[in-house]
Formats: structure tokens, sequence, C-alpha cells
């Protein structure tokens, strides 16, 4: 009996709105793999005991609210979190879009992007990867990474996201690199939409041009180019300094980590989301010099599908 009236109490707070609602949040963020909303209704029915008619309100009024939209790519409907409105890409990091107010919690980042053509606007599994693995690095029982004279130089910016969201954890100064003129318009402009203009420096050129060392470098590239790069990450990356590497499937992983292993990096932390994966990496203190190679290493912007 008691079992029933549990299961009966069950049901009536599942039915409620609000509560129904957090859990599809939840199941969609938490997911390694993009969700039907069909296949939503079904598990979500299954799992927590309620109709599938109750599932299918949640879920209309939380595309209703701009919390969820619908994507259709290639005949298939899919349920992804909206970016019109605030959207919690980390454990504590916050996007929004201009003009949407957010209420923060004690331990939140909040970070202004605007919409825009340039890769970066946390849509894409590498973006939220990579931010993961920034504040992975730069978390407060993390290595001492943070002081005063802390520098980062981000390949391949795009909106500037990354380099945004590091700034707001603490890094002091940093560089973003792109080769695409609309990426660096977008991204001095998400700088400035977040105060922060005077501490991010967006520029074109080689990635020789900048002058190292930096204390964190991060790159949300495809493996080709990040093998090319690897000469290029050695050495401006400080003896001890960080390097967050994102852009690559699951299956690339394995070549990537042997690429940027020891004797000149370990691997800190790695984590995968619907098929990709990215990586953090430290610079041993003591390890052979890097040989560059010869000629001007550009950056290409990076083009994983939406």
């Amino acid at each position: 009996m008691r079992q029933q009236v549990n299961l009966q109490v069950w049901h009536l707070m599942m039915t409620n709105g609000t509560m129904l609602e957090q859990d599809i949040m939840t199941r969609i963020r938490r997911s390694r793999h993009r969700i039907r909303p069909l296949d939503l209704e079904r598990d979500m029915a299954r799992t927590h005991h309620v109709r599938r008619k109750d599932v299918r309100t949640a879920l209309h009024a939380l595309v209703a609210q701009g919390k969820l939209t619908y994507v259709n790519e290639l005949g298939c409907t899919f349920v992804e979190p909206s970016l019109e409105s605030a959207v919690r890409l980390t454990d504590h990091l916050v996007i929004r879009p201009p003009g949407v107010s957010f209420v923060p919690g004690k331990d939140d980042i909040v970070l202004t992007i605007g919409r825009g053509a340039a890769f970066g606007d946390g849509r894409h599994p590498t973006t939220r990867l990579a931010l993961r693995g920034i504040e992975y690095l730069l978390k407060p029982s993390a290595a001492n990474i943070l002081n005063p004279q802390t520098h980062l130089l981000d390949i391949g910016t795009g909106s500037g996201i990354l380099a945004l969201a590091a700034l707001k954890m603490g890094i002091e100064k940093g560089i973003g690199l792109d080769r695409d003129a609309c990426a660096r318009h977008e991204a001095r402009v998400n700088a400035t939409l977040n105060q922060l203009e005077k501490r991010l420096k967006i520029q074109d050129g080689p990635l020789n041009g900048p002058k190292g060392p930096f204390d964190l470098i991060t790159a949300n590239l495809r493996p080709p180019t990040l093998h090319v790069l690897y000469d290029n990450i050695l050495s401006l990356t400080r003896p001890g300094g960080f390097v967050v590497l994102s852009g690559m499937k699951t299956e690339e992983a394995d070549a990537i980590a042997l690429r940027y292993g020891e004797p000149a990096f370990k691997r800190l932390w790695q984590a995968s989301e619907i098929g990709w994966c990215a990586m953090a990496f430290r610079r041993i203190e003591r390890q052979p010099a890097a040989v560059n190679r010869p000629g001007q290493v550009f950056v290409p912007p990076i083009s994983p599908a939406r």
C-alpha cells in the first residue's frame, strides 16, 4: 500500500509542469547523443511513469519559453538547448544573448555572446567541450595557473568565446587569432559586450606572430591542423603551462593524445560529447626543445557541422 501511495505522489509531482520541464532539460544537457522529440517522449514517459502527452506538453512549453528549440537536419528533427535565452554550457559558465537577463548563482560566470556567422556560439559540442576543459584547469582547486601576468593564446578564435570565458575565469590577458575577417569583427564585438576589449587582442596573421610564452593555449580545430601546429604550440607554451585541444572525433582522440603526449606534454583531462572529444594537457617543464618547421603557419577557421 505504501508503495502505491508513493507512486501516486511521484506521479502527481512529475505531472507538475515545472518538475517535468526540469527533468527534460537535465536529460538533454547530459545526453551524449542528439535526441529526437519522439524518443524523448517515449523514454521520459517510461522512466518517469507519466503519459507521453504530459512529456509533449512540457516539451512544447520549454520551446515556447525559448529554453529549447527544434533543429532539422537531413530530414531528422532533434531537440536542443536554444541560444535565444541564457544557456548553461558548463557547471559554472552560462552564456546569454545581448539584452537577455539572467540571475546568476553564487559561483556562476555569465558571458554575453551575440549571434553571428562566426563559429563558437555554444551550439556545437566541440565548443562546450573546450569550455569544460578550460573550466577544469581554472577551477579553484586546479594547479596554480592564475597570477597577475597570466596570458592566453586562442588559435582560431571564431566568436572569441573560449578566450572570453578564460578571461572571465581569471586569465589576465589574451590574444585571439583568426584568419576570417568576419570572425575577428564578431570576436571584438563580443569582447566589448563583456567589457573585456582591453584584455583581449584579436588579430590576424601567422601563428609565429604572437610573442610567447603563454600560460594557456586553446585550439578548437580539426586533427590535421592540430598535428601541423604541434611544434608551434609546444614552443609557445611556457614550461608548466596548459593546452586545451578540441575539434576531434572520439575515434581521432588517440592519435592526438599520442602526438601531444610525453615527453613534451602530460594529459590531465579528457571528455567526450555526441561523438566529439576534447583534452587538456600540461607542458612538462623538462623536455627537448621544439623543432620548428620552416615557413609561416596560418590558422584555418574550424568548420565542423553545426
